[in-house]
């Protein structure tokens, strides 16, 4: 009998807040327990680890049908403890949810569950807020809560939780989003190894499905037909302040265009726009296209290079459309063209240079001018679109080798405003050359590393630009303002291709958004709605996508036009104002005294030169003391970093510093947390707004207001301002500019 009482002593004092590390504070097993009073048995460890419960693995399956949401999860967490415990799951609501019906299971039992509405899930939060000295649920403040008792909880064995939800996704302007709560931001410890995470939602719909797009994650996209799209993710639940959140627009028009606003009250607000055409349309008709396809045929082609890169061209060359014309112009010491001008895409053509393709070989030099003012020279039709793809591992060694005078051939030459895009394969490429050619072009450039398959690429490449439906785009706004708007130049469209457009806005109201573009020689036009509110704090995340964007592109100006200290300037503030890491604002992750990291080629251009082209005097791309280099390892790094961050979807970074390894920014992100539309710094243990980085400059005449972590006044504070509640989830040390006001908060004394 007394072992039976001491037994259900153990069991009933375990009642611990358990939030597991690496857990999405989202989903969270709840336990309650007063270590000094629970009795320790003889040949048990002494000490309860800080989290004994780790998730290990988390799966969620969302199946959309017009709207209706059916969310399936399964989670397994691991109790390293030596005792069995008892405690509470909890898993807040996405926003707004609206939640039809409920259902929980634990390893294979029903378990009795509650959902509970913003006023009662708020109590719980404060509570465990409160209980655990641990602010990161205030992020979830002002949304409902699912909440079941868990036990038991078996010593070093796995627990399986399952539940079952569905929720009424809401439509907005033929938008639809879903937000499923995915935040982990634990203060405490990494114990433990970081949980799986798949995500897969399959969208069903009697409405055409247009665009499938998401701010927080890479997601990979399949679709049968234009009524079925799944789209999904997998990877390790990491040290990120991303939820999973997912758009997908309905439309019925030709082209499905859609607007995802933010904007806080008095201030400009930021734009996302989703572009892309409805493949149901029956009469979608691809543009025909002139393209030109130069190769690389020099001696540093020899070998599997080549045989690659002729490969991808026999891939596309099989792939053209029967209204296309087309060239092959190979290149080494002189340009060799299959034909003088373009020809139909006629099987006895292809046939015929499919079989001269197969017979190229590599040798000599490198004349790199000649080739491309040939293709250019040779493209003039008005109702077609023009294209050139070049491929080339290497400098220009034959004719004309100077960089700047190439370049202005090229613009010389490109009257029929030809799109090039260009694919550096190895390091020995001049960077300056190919990104310009792509940049004034309106192109893409890609790299190709010595050891990645130049076929795969150009192949997926061409299979993207194959079916162009709408060319020469331009967008605007009746009775409002778009401005700093990317890309600067907007590209073609194409058949099962999407646009991501981000800019500023300004106006509010009901507004018409016009889409003009060319279809062969003619010019269309589309009309669609668009509400812009005076305040609208959902979709945070595009902000930083924007923000990005233009880092991307100020980067480049100065990469490729060379110092400018205006342009620095403004890279410096946007870095600050957004948490953004740049070359020129890495001290945001460095510890107090180290030194900031730059990338070479940046670090470089502080002293060198103002003018890039002073650098190219050779027209090699030497480097030479105190400038610019274009050729290299770095250099096509730097480039290809910079080009993700222009073409930016995703909030969170992913991706490295220019000039720095991806080993060496794969801790950047933790010295670096967001919330409530603030970016923080960590300084000496405090979590510093960056707009407070330098207070003499950015705050000289504030008061601070001192206010203690989980004190009357801290509550108080939290249920008279949703954001600020989601700024102090950030931490229980931080200091925050907000409402003009210094709020300074402290940890508490016990």
């Amino acid at each position: 009998m007394k072992m039976k009482t001491f037994l259900k002593t153990i069991t009933a004092a375990m009642a611990l807040i358990l939030l597991a590390n690496y857990t999405a504070r989202a989903q969270t097993i709840i336990v309650d327990m007063d270590r000094s009073r629970v009795p320790i048995l003889p040949d048990q460890p002494r000490h309860m680890p800080v989290d004994p419960v780790q998730l290990r693995d988390h799966r969620v399956n969302v199946t959309v049908t017009d709207q209706i949401a059916t969310y399936k999860i399964i989670q397994n967490f691991f109790n390293h403890s030596h005792q069995q415990l008892e405690g509470t799951y909890i898993f807040p609501l996405p926003e707004g949810a609206a939640i039809s019906s409920f259902s929980m299971m634990m390893n294979g039992q029903m378990v009795a569950g509650e959902v509970l509405d913003q006023k009662q899930a708020r109590n719980t939060y404060e509570t465990i807020v409160r209980r655990r000295k641990d602010p990161g649920l205030l992020e979830y403040v002002g949304k409902g809560l699912i909440r079941a008792r868990i036990f038991p909880i078996a010593p070093r064995t796995e627990t399986k939780i399952e539940f079952e939800f569905v929720q009424i996704l809401a439509a907005d302007a033929g938008l639809v989003g879903l937000r499923y709560p995915l935040r982990a931001q634990d203060t405490r410890s990494q114990q433990y190894a970081r949980p799986n995470i798949t995500f897969c939602a399959d969208i069903r719909s009697r409405t055409p499905i247009t665009n499938v797009f998401s701010t927080s994650h890479p997601i990979d996209k399949k679709s049968s037909d234009v009524h079925h799209v799944t789209a999904s993710f997998e990877g390790k639940i990491g040290n990120s302040r991303e939820d999973f959140v997912l758009y997908y627009s309905l439309s019925k028009k030709d082209f499905g265009l859609n607007l995802i606003t933010h904007r806080l009250q008095g201030e400009n607000g930021y734009f996302t726009l989703l572009l892309s055409p409805n493949l149901a349309r029956e009469n979608t008709t691809p543009i025909p296209k002139d393209i030109i396809f130069v190769l690389d045929t020099s001696g540093s082609m020899t070998g599997k290079k080549m045989e690659q890169a002729k490969e991808a061209l026999k891939f596309a060359l099989s792939n053209l459309l029967s209204e296309d014309r087309y060239n092959v112009i190979p290149f080494s010491t002189e340009a060799r063209p299959f034909h003088e001008t373009p020809v139909g895409a006629t099987k006895e053509n292809i046939a015929a240079d499919l079989y001269r393709l197969g017979e190229l070989r590599a040798a000599g030099g490198t004349n790199i001018s000649d080739s491309v003012t040939l293709g250019l020279k040779s493209l003039a039709s008005a109702d077609r679109i023009p294209m050139m793809v070049f491929i080339t591992d290497g400098q220009p060694t034959i004719g004309e080798t100077n960089i700047q005078t190439i370049l202005s051939m090229a613009r010389a030459q490109n009257q029929s405003k030809c799109r090039i895009f260009v694919f550096g394969v190895g390091n020995d490429v001049n960077t300056f050359l190919l990104d310009n050619l792509a940049e004034e072009s309106s192109g893409t450039r890609e790299y190709v590393a010595e050891n990645e398959n130049i076929e795969f690429k150009v192949s997926s490449f061409y299979d993207k630009v194959s079916h162009p439906v709408l060319a020469d785009l331009a967008i605007s706004i009746d009775g409002a303002k778009f401005s700093d708007v990317y890309p600067k130049n907007l590209p073609d469209l194409f058949l099962g291709s999407q646009l991501t457009v981000m800019g500023r806005f300004s106006g509010t109201g009901h507004k018409a958004i016009r889409l003009r573009g060319k279809i062969r020689d003619q010019v269309v036009e589309y009309v669609y709605e668009a509400k812009l509110a005076e305040q609208c704090l959902q979709n945070g995340e595009i902000k930083t996508l924007w923000a990005r964007r233009k880092v991307g592109y100020l980067l480049d100006q100065i990469r490729l036009n060379g110092h400018n200290l205006e342009v620095e300037n403004e890279i410096v503030r946007l870095g600050k104002k957004y948490g953004i890491v740049t070359p020129y604002t890495s001290y945001l992750i460095l510890e107090d005294g180290a030194t900031p990291l730059l990338g070479a080629a940046f670090q470089r251009g502080r002293r060198g030169p103002a003018n890039a082209p002073s650098t190219l005097k050779d027209g090699r791309g030497r480097q030479q003391e105190g400038r610019l280099n274009f050729v290299g390892a770095d250099a096509v790094r730097e480039s290809k970093t910079i080009a993700r961050l222009k073409s930016s979807t995703l909030s969170s970074s992913g991706q490295t510093l220019p000039g720095k390894k991806a080993e060496e920014a794969e801790a950047s992100p933790s010295k670096i947390r967001k919330g409530g539309g603030k970016s923080f710094v960590l300084r000496k243990g405090v979590w510093i707004d960056t707009q407070l980085l330098n207070p003499a400059q950015d705050a000289p005449k504030l008061d601070t207001i001192k206010v203690q972590a989980y004190s009357t006044e801290y509550f108080a504070l939290i249920r008279a301002n949703a954001r600020l509640a989601k700024i102090l989830a950030i931490a229980d040390r931080l200091r925050v500019l907000f409402d003009g006001k210094i709020y300074e908060i402290t940890p508490p004394t016990n």
